[in-house]
């Protein structure tokens, strides 16, 4: 479904684990003990739900609002935690490990050669102006929820975990990663060498692929552990902003400083992302969602 609606659709799921409408098979599940997992576009739907509740708190810091009869009080209550193997955060694609990586995905890179954008007439969608994009408009392909790589601001997010091969995506989350970390949040960032998109769930026969998948779920377990533990001066439960490289087929792990991660300032992120829209416009390269996506 075209934006809105997808994001809608987990920020309702998340209202209605906290706040269940009457009729509910569960109890309310309180927002600590929620943490977000998702691959590929799910990892982008995880991060945006997060900078949606920010920019909501930013905007209402008093009131409430009504849900299924139900009074919510601002602000709302950011989950645990957000994880994500391979987030997709860039739906412009304008990074440079779009194509410095390609050696190392099986995505394909942005050519130019897009029989699928020629958007047949639809009544429903009319052609006229060109329709660019599945997901939404071309004009919104920078807008924070729809590419969470535009979100400036991630003061007072949860702890983020991130996963990622040397991809094509990669960069992408590395300027996500190295922002949110500059903010005060924690951020958990770990890269795989010559692992391609979302390698945990394709290559679980190799141990990159099962160190990745478990390294994941031991951050979500974590960050609930975290979310619920009282004590503040308790070290050993608390999440703390790390950085890891793993080495191709031994997995030897070195220590990377993740405020350091973005290859590209939030200026010149910005300038991208317009470039490459405008390219867009001009039919230059093609709809995002051709690519394969996990």
């Amino acid at each position: 479904d075209a934006f809105p609606c997808a994001l809608l659709d987990v920020f309702l799921t998340y209202l209605s684990l906290l706040h269940p409408p009457p009729g509910s098979y569960h109890e309310p599940v309180a927002a600590k003990n929620v943490v977000l997992a998702g691959d590929s576009a799910g990892g982008n739907l995880a991060f945006a739900l997060v900078q949606l509740i920010l920019e909501i708190n930013r905007s209402r810091t008093i009131g409430s609002l009504v849900f299924h009869g139900q009074p919510i009080e601002f602000p709302l209550p950011v989950p645990a935690g957000a994880s994500s193997s391979s987030p997709w955060l860039d739906l412009s694609r304008c990074m440079p490990s779009v194509l410095s990586n390609v050696q190392w995905d099986y995505l394909p890179p942005p050519d130019g050669v897009d029989p699928v954008s020629r958007f047949p007439h639809d009544k429903i969608w009319p052609t006229d102006p060109p329709r660019g994009d599945l997901y939404c408009d071309l004009t919104m392909l920078d807008h924070p929820l729809v590419s969470p790589l535009a979100a400036k601001d991630w003061t007072k997010s949860c702890p983020m975990y991130f996963c990622s091969g040397e991809e094509m995506l990669a960069d992408e989350g590395k300027a996500v990663a190295s922002v949110a970390a500059k903010q005060g949040v924690p951020v958990v960032w770990e890269q795989y060498e010559a692992m391609p998109h979302c390698f945990p769930m394709l290559l679980e026969h190799l141990e990159a692929g099962r160190k990745g998948f478990k390294n994941w779920a031991a951050f979500c377990a974590k960050a609930g552990a975290s979310s619920n533990d009282d004590d503040d001066d308790d070290a050993e439960a608390r999440l703390e902003t790390k950085g890891t490289w793993f080495a191709a087929k031994t997995c030897k792990e070195t220590a990377i400083d993740v405020r350091t991660l973005a290859v590209c300032t939030m200026e010149e992120v910005a300038e991208r992302m317009g470039s490459a829209i405008r390219a867009r416009m001009q039919g230059q390269e093609g709809e995002a969602k051709i690519l394969p996506k996990l």
